[in-house]
């Protein structure tokens, strides 16, 4: 159950840093 609550959490943290290096990126070229 634990585990389960986690991981979308865990997912949720990637995301946003991936959408913020992408934007970083972007912005960067």
């Amino acid at each position: 159950v634990a585990d389960s609550g986690a991981a979308p959490r865990k997912s949720l943290t990637f995301t946003k840093r991936a959408a913020a290096l992408n934007l970083n990126y972007h912005s960067a070229n």
